[in-house]
């Protein structure tokens, strides 16, 4: 699931529990503030996740993003959102049939965002932007929705009418909600696989996660 805050007040402790409720398999969230983009995720637990949200200046653009997973391991580097370059990164919601491999450990969006984002923008950057570029990457994730974020707070939810805004902010199903279509129905999936927890086998990865979100909230 993934959510866009403009600036605007920020989400209650109540539907981040239920957006990572309903999508537990790993969440993370982006900010862009003072011309700089940060991103801090590989939450397993909400609370945690609360924690770190509450330190992001309210003056930030955010990306909330609420992982459940139908490719790829479950793990920290599987979280979103994911850095296209320094100045943007990206959430998804769907899968994404043309970059799915099932004999590969990444994610469908990783191997978008590595394929076939990454080399557009480093050879132009504002693709994204333009109106051949949004047509070509919603097209791409269709039927699923994808946000790209850049550091000085402007952003494109492509698919944007597939999902639902709620005063200032979007959200890419009624998950959000107390009573929820996409929970009730147990929203259809393109693709369903087994998964397999992958828990970090080095404290030392840990440690390192723990500093790196710590030393991008204190700048």
């Amino acid at each position: 699931m993934s959510i866009s805050k403009p600036f605007a007040p920020k989400l209650s402790r109540e539907v981040i529990q239920r957006c990572f409720e309903r999508n537990p398999h790993g969440a993370g969230f982006a900010f862009a503030m003072d011309n700089k983009v940060s991103v801090v995720k590989g939450f397993f637990n909400p609370d945690e996740l609360i924690q770190y949200y509450e330190l992001i200046p309210p003056q930030a653009t955010i990306l909330l993003h609420f992982r459940k997973a139908s490719a790829g391991e479950i793990n920290v580097k599987s979280c979103h959102p994911f850095r296209i370059n320094k100045d943007h990164v990206m959430v998804h919601n769907g899968t994404i049939m043309d970059f799915w491999d099932e004999k590969s450990s990444l994610s469908d969006t990783q191997r978008f965002v590595n394929m076939y984002l990454r080399p557009i923008f480093k050879n132009d950057k504002y693709f994204w932007r333009r109106r051949t570029g949004k047509y070509t990457i919603g097209r791409i994730v269709w039927p699923g929705k994808c946000i790209v974020l850049r550091n000085n707070g402007d952003y494109v939810i492509f698919n944007e009418e597939l999902g639902v805004w709620d005063g200032d902010t979007w959200f890419s199903n009624d998950g959000f909600l107390d009573e929820s279509y996409y929970c009730n129905t147990h929203y259809p999936r393109q693709l369903t696989l087994p998964l397999e927890f992958v828990e970090s086998k080095e404290e030392e990865e840990a440690v390192e996660i723990e500093f790196t979100r710590q030393q991008q909230l204190a700048e």
